[in-house]
């Protein structure tokens, strides 16, 4: 049994304890999507904001992959689309997110190589090939790029992790523009928490958490209100919370669980994802240092001959939540899609 296995953490508390974290793990339950080949090396996902459509950044296919909700509530298994950046391609996307700027939806992926692409959605629900507006070159800044999300409190911002700056940049949209962003970041944000940070997310309320890969930790950060001629998203390096569980391996992406207070986070070094309670009368007050639950994703049958092969892959790599589900993905098991509950709603 490889290390990562042995030191799982404990299986979720019964629905309705303190922290307790319920998760359908049945097959019923339980969606599976893709993929149809491995090696198109899924490794970032999200919801729309209308949790009807999936998107998985396929890093080895070049590709960002679009799944859908069938009328039976359940989403399709094979994508209905497939984006492969028109006329300039893609090159190992990374990471992707869904965001809305007024009552038009975008779709933005960016790739390892330090380029984001960023597609509008058309009236019928549908996107073109072709990106609207990307973003790259020296004045974007970009080093190592991995996760990206908009900022739901700063509606025309786009943020994306600098693997090895340990920076996060925050993108603005040009005023009056639709869909089209400034090349150069409007603030770059450092903090000495911030180290190797893979995946990024956010909460309705501004909280900033990160995946710290190169510490296995996350950092959790609180937004800075009340500045003058605040125009764009500011945190405080202190955070309010760094978590510290010795069962991260090498994290990955992380979620907020807003309808149940928890943090979800991927260990591309475990077959595990990780989920930790906010434990204070407010989501900002404190966090559980060690797992509140866990879902079991790779089997072991699957997860150790990679892990052995490299410590840092065979696990689990990006997650998304959206009202009671949540999708997670790997280039071994696809994408699956879970439904969750808990006993403590609290707005996030």
């Amino acid at each position: 049994m490889s290390s990562a296995t042995a030191a799982a953490c404990p299986r979720q508390p019964a629905p309705g304890q303190p922290g307790g974290f319920d998760i359908h793990l049945d097959d019923e339950y339980v969606q599976c999507l893709g993929p149809a080949d491995p090696a198109d090396q899924y490794e970032g996902v999200a919801f729309a904001k209308s949790g009807n459509l999936i998107a998985v950044a396929a890093a080895g296919a070049n590709a960002i992959l679009l799944f859908r909700r069938g009328r039976d509530g359940r989403f399709e298994k094979a994508p209905f689309r497939r984006l492969a950046g028109g006329r300039h391609g893609l090159e190992f996307p990374h990471g992707v997110a869904f965001g809305t700027i007024g009552n038009r939806e975008l779709l933005a992926a960016v790739e390892r190589r330090g380029v984001i692409s960023i597609w509008a959605q058309h009236a019928d629900g549908g996107y073109a090939d072709e990106p609207v507006a990307r973003l790259h070159g020296p004045f974007a800044a970009m080093a190592h790029a991995d996760g990206i999300a908009f900022v739901p409190s700063y509606p025309d911002f786009l943020a994306v992790c600098n693997y090895s700056s340990d920076t996060i940049n925050f993108y603005r949209l040009n005023p009056g523009a639709a869909s089209h962003f400034a090349v150069q970041p409007q603030v770059i944000f450092t903090s000495p928490y911030l180290r190797g940070p893979d995946g990024i997310a956010f909460s309705a309320c501004g909280m900033l958490a990160t995946a710290n890969h190169s510490t296995d930790t996350l950092s959790i950060f609180r937004q800075v209100h009340g500045v003058a001629a605040c125009a764009a998203p500011i945190y405080d390096p202190m955070p309010i919370a760094v978590i510290r569980d010795s069962t991260l391996r090498y994290p990955h992406s992380v979620a907020f669980c807003p309808e149940t207070n928890h943090l979800a986070v991927t260990n591309s070094g475990s077959p595990y994802v990780n989920v930790y309670a906010a434990t204070g009368t407010t989501p900002q007050a404190d966090w559980s240092q060690a797992c509140a639950a866990t879902i079991p994703f790779v089997p072991p049958s699957v997860f150790e001959p990679i892990n052995s092969a490299n410590e840092q892959e065979g696990g689990p790599k990006g997650v998304a939540v959206s009202a009671r589900e949540i999708a997670v993905c790997s280039p071994q098991m696809g994408i699956r899609v879970y439904a969750y509950g808990a006993a403590r709603p609290m707005s996030l």
